[in-house]
């Protein structure tokens, strides 16, 4: 044990007690009824839970006439937070005998080593005699003792078990402290001694050195109080026993026998009796630089049971023990000197290190200091050892001891802003900032002792966490994090336990690496970060001898890669989620080499990879930030497939700190890896690339389709997706083109669902991630082939995505955010009124529970178990093939089920222009405003019932968004059937998010036309509306060509992209002019006691903000005619309707904004201006409406706008998808007060109609900001029955189109299909299908 507990029995008979069949339940007291873990900054604890982690197991005793089996039952708690704790439950064997105790060790229950947190949260424990012995004689067991025990006999225990000594100096020496335990009521002499093998060097000797000042000192030498809690219900025989614990040798006769040539150390010890025995290890000058040795302690209790203890020395290095060398140093500082992009470099670090300022502690914070902040430490210390400018890394030192201060890491236990990975990065780079700075006589030795607390309470934390059974990103920067800080102190047992632990970074290659190399989450960026990671761990703890770099571990074979997954009852996983590994293996080892290769043959030609699960395209990096990338990749390895990637880096973009001097030049046959189509099948990507004769790679088609693993927590519902097309360097998507952050409910109930994707959808609902089967897979010279097929169910999403904060259900995480949204059960949408909240008062009736047999939802007006999915189909057969020509892309889809369903076929592109059929004809338009979203054109022609074409001579524009249908006889090929609000007016569907929903029944070919500029989103942020990277200038152009069905409908919708308007508003209106203010009580609880307490002129009203989702406001003073409060975003509004006194002269207009930010990526995101008062107008006696806007009326405290009647940047102002013709600014300039209108209502406008009687509006935020005709548009191509089939045509071109023309052809057989597509050449290419079902298909082009 590294931590000994203050106690080391608990009396379990002490909990509480109930029967349960054939013997007895145990459960810790938990008078609260908690359900949650309580933490300190990362520190987890459970108060209604016994900590026994690490410890032996159970003592078992009753009063038994005869051998009695029994089976006993542990009821574990695991942290889940913010969800409610898992409870599983773990079981052992025993048999109970007459007159003595039965041990039961945690070893022999039924828990896989790599959930070996288990025993960290017992909740309950049971006792109960087997089936057999129960059913036989009815018998019930009533145990007299069950104990929790730290050890059966004697307990050792020592926190740090390696350390350095100087090799060449004979003076120095390396000692250990042991703690021996005697768990026995009766004394015990027990032995101890070195176990050798012959080859060491390194000399020891062992003593008893207990005394008053050791056994102080070995307790100092725990964790901080904050793990110090006491358990419940503690043995009393042990706490009278507590005494002799602490008892000094002095005052005991305990005998020590001198230490025996052999090496020998004999300890006796009274009956829970503690004492120190020191290890102490001395040096020898044949221990290499970097050298150590073993040192294998071996005690042997009473009973000749033997316990081990392993230890490292370590010849101390006054090089530096974590990345880099003192050579790499100068290194860097010479290649500075020689090389003008390293130059440049070192100019941007050194700007980078004097504009860091070490930041200030904020003492009500619940952690240090944002996160990077570590990164610029070590950046200065770097700048200091390269330039020599000591002000640098004093800068470092000062931050080192902000760090350790009273109020500092000890009061938080949370050193970063962020979250546990991150933290895994903060002490990364702590540890390379104390281990580069040693030098330079800075910190005290008294502050680095103080450091090191801060690593080892870190690494304890980790130590936890990695027996917790996962496996990602995040496990693996914490792993860093730790190995990092124990390579600093040059404790090399600790390096080795985390990486060889069970989760550890072996076991995360062994685990983590996929068969075909890929990192198994599947995302392009975490990919980069675990090679970056595995890497840079190769410059640490390679110089230890781990050799990381070349190691080949046997891989793992197992279904799921975390070890929680297959232990967990779904209802205790996030619903959805899995980490299954599907796909065979060819490989039977795994390296980082692997990873390192694995992306390689994806790039494109430009060094630009798309994007895949929770990533967006990239550029191949030389680094990111202050981590490697592949930079260090081809330093380390010298592998000649990265050169092309590199040479895309801009020079000024090269890694200074692990960057070769100069690359070498790059061999054009190495550029013919970028014009191959390939495939991963695990990771499951396939990329086909046209062949065309005489075209740059820039001008050849790259498109990618989606199988594989889920990937865990980031990955996508997509199987079978288009995932990515490139060419003349533009990207027309990437799965996170509409991105919400991971702390938000739109993560898991938008961004990562099929709705989202390129896809063949079923009901519109969300595909259950399963294995997909890869069919055909060819590269012809005119035609690349790739068949995909999956078998599975379709479902609801998580309902209300995934729980993002403790204890909060889905309508208070909607109004936490600021987002309204329907909730089932009501109507439509949020009404906006006071109890709407952000997630409104009502939701779309009827549209809930399981699909019925058309595939629909079922009214069974059932509301879903928060985050849980619902409404399952049975099993869907859905095929995909994939074929890229060299001007084109056709998209073959086949689906089958038992019942009747909606199919959908989507696409997600910006910039809609036109939708034509293969008639022609005039062009209609729903909007003549063009910057209006509805500005896009549809063609009117269509067939006369002779079969000739029509084109429509009504070329007007179309305002009202009415049907248009057959005119005369003639059937067009689209027909208008107006406008939806929503894709899908379910409440439990991610379709509800795609609104301004424009149909069309449609027949024949139908092209969709869309151009728009994609610089225009190069180097968006995190948070922004659309999200794309890396395309080159010019406009992209693509067509799509719906061929099959012949009859159909086809709906453009608008996805919701990001702006960052949401936030909680509460509104009033007020007869008369009112002088508004407000305050924001700590809770709703203080609601009335803060309206007590207020004081307000009789003219004056104060709003009391309600900060929850059902309870409304209060107003102190003047009470408001109208009020209300609701999330506004892309829903949510308050529409007003409401008497005017007949009095009143004026209206006083108040809007409060109670911002709902989002922060991410340290920075702090406050709402843009976006809130309006729309279409607000006087209602006379006769009857006529004023607008208020042509009334007088003066703002207070509120944002301009630069045109009248136009949102903040010139756009339309929408309210809840509803456009307003007029509209007055509501945007608070100064969040701290309300936005205020005031309306003069003695006009003679209202006063020649009878004066004022009824005041209208509608009240909520402007989405879209700004011009909406390059909004991001899902278009849908749909149709109904058993079976699905669908021919789909794509053509991304760069403004001259090669497609003229696309037709479907049965086959003779009637099984098949040909696609006869018409090109600007003249030539007609017919691509033939022998079997549209794609079971077995030829496919060929001609």
């Amino acid at each position: 044990m590294r931590y000994l507990p203050e106690h080391t029995v608990i009396d379990v008979t002490q909990w509480e007690r109930a029967t349960v069949p054939g013997g007895v339940r145990f459960t810790h007291p938990n008078p609260n009824g908690k359900r949650l873990w309580d933490v300190h900054g990362f520190w987890e604890t459970n108060d209604h839970a016994a900590d026994v982690l690490d410890w032996y197991g159970l003592c078992l005793a009753a009063d038994v006439a005869s051998p009695t089996p029994v089976t006993v039952t542990l009821t574990c708690s695991l942290c889940r937070n913010p969800r409610e704790e898992a409870l599983p439950e773990v079981t052992a064997s025993a048999v109970l005998v007459p007159g003595a105790p039965t041990f039961v060790p945690f070893a022999q229950f039924s828990f896989d080593e790599g959930m070996g947190v288990l025993p960290k949260g017992v909740i309950a424990v049971t006792v109960a005699v087997d089936d057999a012995v129960a059913g036989a004689s009815g018998a019930a067991i009533e145990p007299t003792v069950v104990r929790f025990v730290a050890a059966r006999e004697l307990l050792l225990g020592c926190a740090v078990r390696g350390r350095a000594l100087v090799a060449d100096d004979p003076a120095s020496t390396a000692s250990y402290d042991v703690t021996f335990v005697n768990m026995l009521d009766v004394p015990q002499t027990v032995t101890a001694t070195v176990k050798r093998h012959g080859k060491e060097v390194l000399t020891t000797a062992l003593a008893d050195v207990t005394d008053a000042a050791t056994l102080r000192e070995n307790d100092r030498a725990g964790l901080p109080a904050v793990s110090g809690k006491a358990k419940t219900a503690v043995d009393p025989a042990e706490s009278a026993a507590a005494a002799d614990e602490s008892t000094p040798a002095a005052e005991t006769d305990t005998s020590v026998a001198a230490e025996s040539a052999a090496g020998t150390l004999v300890v006796t010890l009274h009956p829970h009796e503690r004492r120190i025995v020191r290890l102490t290890v001395h040096s020898s000058e044949r221990l290499a630089p970097y050298g150590h040795e073993d040192q294998l302690l071996v005690v042997t209790s009473a009973s000749g049971e033997s316990q081990t203890m392993r230890f490292v020395t370590v010849n101390h290095s006054d090089d530096y023990r974590t990345t880099l060398t003192h050579a790499d140093i100068d290194g860097i500082t010479h290649k500075i000197a020689t090389q003008d992009w390293a130059k440049a470099a070192y100019q941007r670090r050194y700007e980078q290190a004097e504009r860091w300022v070490v930041p200030a502690v904020d003492p009500a914070a619940d952690h240090l200091f944002q996160t990077r902040n570590s990164d610029e430490a070590y950046n200065c210390v770097l700048i200091t050892l390269i330039s020599g400018e000591r002000r640098f890394a004093e800068k470092s030192a000062r931050f080192l001891r902000e760090m350790i201060a009273p109020d500092g890491y000890f009061r938080t236990i949370k050193g970063g802003s962020q979250e546990l990975v991150h933290e895994g990065e903060f002490f990364k780079f702590i540890a390379f900032t104390v281990d580069h700075m040693r030098g330079l006589g800075l910190l005290s030795a008294d502050e680095e002792a103080r450091v090191h607390e801060c690593f080892r309470t870190f690494m304890e934390i980790i130590r936890c966490e990695m027996m917790k059974g996962k496996l990602s990103n995040w496990q693996l920067c914490e792993l860093q994090g730790c190995i990092e800080c124990a390579a600093e102190m040059q404790d090399i047992e600790a390096m080795d336990y985390f990486m060889h632990c069970d989760g550890g970074i072996l076991d995360h290659l062994s685990r983590g690496v996929l068969d075909d190399g890929w990192w198994y989450e599947s995302a392009i960026g975490y990919n980069y970060l675990a090679m970056g990671t595995f890497l840079q761990l190769i410059t640490t703890v390679d110089k230890w001898g781990f050799d990381l770099r070349d190691v080949q571990v046997p891989a793992s074979y197992g279904r799921f890669s975390a070890y929680d997954d297959p232990m967990l009852p779904a209802s205790d996983r996030i619903d959805g989620l899995t980490t299954e590994i599907w796909g065979t293996f060819e490989h039977n080892t795994r390296s980082v080499k692997q990873l390192v290769d694995s992306l390689t043959p994806f790039f494109s030609h430009d060094g630009v990879i798309f994007g895949m699960n929770d990533s967006t395209e990239d550029r191949a990096p030389a680094y990111q930030l202050m981590d490697p990338r592949y930079d260090l990749a081809y330093r380390i390895y010298r592998e000649p497939s990265l050169l092309p990637l590199l040479a895309t880096v801009p020079p000024e973009q090269r890694d200074l700190w692990y960057g070769v001097d100069e690359l070498p030049a790059v061999d054009s046959a190495a550029l013919e890896a970028f014009g191959r189509s390939v495939t991963a099948p695990v990771a499951g990507i396939t990329m086909l690339r046209s062949q065309a004769s005489g075209r740059d790679l820039d001008e050849q088609y790259q498109v990618t389709v989606k199988t594989g693993v889920l990937g865990g927590a980031h990955g996508h519902y997509d199987r079978l997706a288009l995932n990515s097309i490139r060419r003349f360097g533009k990207n027309f998507y990437n799965p996170e083109n509409v991105w919400y952050s991971y702390h938000t409910f739109m993560y898991k109930f938008y961004v990562q669902n099929s709705i989202t994707h390129n896809m063949a959808l079923v009901d519109l609902k969300q595909q259950d991630p399963t294995g997909a089967r890869l069919l055909q897979f060819r590269s012809d010279k005119d035609l690349q082939v790739a068949v995909h097929e999956i078998v599975t169910r379709w479902c609801n999403p998580p309902y209300g995505g995934w729980v993002v904060t403790p204890g909060a259900d889905f309508a208070e995480q909607a109004w936490i955010e600021g987002r309204s949204v329907a909730l089932p059960g009501g109507g439509d949408e949020a009404d906006g009124g006071a109890g709407a909240g952000a997630a409104g008062a009502a939701g779309a009736a009827g549209e809930t529970g399981e699909s019925g047999a058309d595939g629909t939802h079922a009214g069974s007006a059932v509301t879903p178990k928060y985050a849980s999915r619902s409404g399952y189909t049975e099993p869907i057969t859905q095929r995909r093939a994939t074929l890229v020509t060299d001007d084109y892309i056709v998209l073959v889809d086949y689906l089958e089920g038992t019942a009747e369903h909606q199919y959908d076929v989507l696409m997600h592109v910006n910039g809609l222009r036109s939708i034509t059929g293969e008639h022609g004809g005039a062009l209609a338009y729903p909007c003549a405003d063009p910057t209006d979203r509805d500005h896009f054109a549809y063609s009117t022609g269509g067939v006369a019932a002779d079969g000739s074409t029509v084109g429509s001579d009504d070329a007007s524009v179309s305002t009202d968004a009415g049907e248009r249908g057959p005119v005369d006889g003639v059937t067009p090929d689209l027909t208008y059937r107006g406008v939806t609000p929503k894709l899908d007016p379910s409440p439990l569907s991610s379709g509800q998010f795609i609104t301004d929903c424009h149909v069309f029944d449609a027949r024949g070919t139908v092209k969709t036309s869309f151009a728009v500029d994609m610089t225009e989103f190069n180097g968006g942020k995190w948070m922004t509306n659309t999200r794309s990277n890396h395309n080159a200038p010019g406009i992209m152009h693509m067509d799509v060509w719906s061929v099959a069905p012949t009859s159909r409908q086809i709906v453009v919708g608008c996805d919701p992209e990001y702006y960052q308007i949401q936030q909680k508003l509460h509104y009033a209106v007020f007869a008369g002019d009112v002088d508004g203010s407000f305050v924001k009580p700590a809770s709703v609880a203080g609601l009335d006691a803060s309206a007590a307490a207020i004081d307000v002129p009789e003219t004056a009203s104060t709003l009391v903000l309600a900060d929850d989702a059902f309870t409304p406001d209060r107003y102190v003073g003047v009470q408001p005619l109208a009020s209300g409060k609701f999330g506004a975003w892309i829903f949510g509004s308050g529409d007003i309707d409401v008497a005017v006194p007949a009095d009143a002269k004026s209206l006083t207009l108040q809007a409060v904004s109670d911002e709902s930010f989002v922060a991410e990526e340290n920075e702090h995101w406050p709402p843009v201006p976006s809130l309006f008062w729309g279409d607000g107008a006087i209602e006379c006696a006769d009857g006529t409406r004023v607008p208020i806007r042509d009334l007088p009326y003066t703002v207070e405290n509120t944002v301009p706008v630069p045109t009248d009647d136009r949102d903040y940047e010139g756009g339309p102002v929408k309210i809840d998808a509803r456009r307003m013709a007029t509209s007055i600014p509501a945007s608070p300039a100064d969040a701290s007060h309300p936005a205020v209108v005031h309306v003069d209502l003695t006009s003679e406008l209202v006063a020649a109609h009878g004066g004022a009687v009824r005041f209208t509006a509608t009240v909520g935020a402007d989405y879209p900001i700004g011009d909406e005709r390059d909004r991001r548009r899902t278009l849908d191509i749909r149709t109904h029955g058993r079976t699905g089939s669908f021919v789909t045509v794509i053509e991304q071109h760069d403004g001259t189109p090669q497609v003229r023309s696309v037709r479907e052809i049965p086959t003779d057989d009637g099984r098949g299909g040909v696609i006869a597509v018409e090109l600007a050449d003249g030539r007609t290419q017919r691509i033939t299908v022998s079997d549209m079902t794609l079971s077995d298909a030829d496919i060929s082009i001609a």
